[in-house]
């Protein structure tokens, strides 16, 4: 379990980083992380993607962080997973950021850490 932990606040780091200065999250850093989390974490996370979907459908976010939170809910399950898209989206709304990706760090911090 603490290893699923590892790689996924490795991936918001790596995530955080190439959105906060590119604006883009690739999906050579969430496509991996995703697999991975659908094979030896919780396939049920990628739920976690639902509601960003709509956002992206509706053009508030971008495909980059809909892949980044199904990978997070699969690398941390459906209820952290859900923690962690709720938080980036109030603190990103708080703070009027156009960018997800440094959000959802804090949010995987926080909940790995009240979780762990």
């Amino acid at each position: 379990m603490i290893s699923l932990h590892v790689a996924a606040l490795l991936l918001a780091v790596a995530c955080a980083l190439t959105d906060a200065t590119t604006g883009r999250i690739p999906n050579a850093i969430t496509l991996p992380a995703l697999l991975a989390g659908l094979l030896v974490g919780h396939p049920a996370g990628v739920l976690c993607a639902a509601p960003a979907l709509h956002l992206f459908a509706r053009g508030k976010l971008g495909g980059g962080d809909v892949k980044l939170l199904a990978a997070l809910g699969a690398l941390l399950g459906l209820a952290s997973g859900l923690a962690v898209a709720a938080l980036a989206v109030v603190l990103a709304l708080l703070t009027g950021s156009r960018r997800l990706g440094p959000w959802v760090l804090v949010g995987a911090v926080a909940v790995v850490a009240l979780r762990a």
